[in-house]
């Protein structure tokens, strides 16, 4: 195979990956977010509700029972977050597009310079993509087997 061959190989499978785990970074920072925020405004307002004074009759029931439903969906969401881990895989998935935005740039540098690039250079950069996707694979796994665990026990 030709080194512009690889060299296009390799540029292709980092702007594929850096685009997949981007959007999962944003769609877990988003999640992480958005989970956290509405778990603890509901908690929040179960706290007001429940204090309130000078409610009476049916409005006091209607308080007390909105007070109940929106404890048991603080306890929903909280749940939710906490088996998907979004805060966690946000700062995983950071993690994988730094590296492999550092390993595009190497790419893009040493095709810039004056040395030609080598296919022992490019088998070297291709590798270093691949252990960077597998550890991540691997932690995601990881997280997998440690939530059954948790849930089995």
């Amino acid at each position: 195979m030709a080194i512009a061959d690889k060299i296009s190989i390799l540029s292709t499978l980092l702007d594929k990956q850096i685009n997949s785990f981007g959007r999962k970074r944003a769609d877990n920072k988003r999640n992480a977010f958005v989970f956290h925020l509405a778990a603890t405004a509901l908690s929040a307002a179960v706290t007001v509700m429940l204090g309130w004074q000078g409610v009476s009759g049916a409005d006091s029931t209607t308080l007390r029972n909105a007070a109940l439903l929106f404890s048991a969906i603080a306890t929903l969401l909280g749940t939710w977050d906490a088996f998907f881990t979004h805060r966690a895989l946000w700062v995983r998935y950071t993690s994988t597009v730094t590296n492999l935005l550092a390993l595009k740039s190497e790419l893009e540098f040493r095709m810039a310079g004056e040395k030609a690039i080598t296919e022992e250079d490019l088998d070297h950069l291709y590798s270093r993509a691949e252990a960077a996707l597998s550890e991540t694979n691997v932690w995601w796994l990881q997280q997998r087997s440690e939530e059954s665990r948790k849930t089995a026990g």
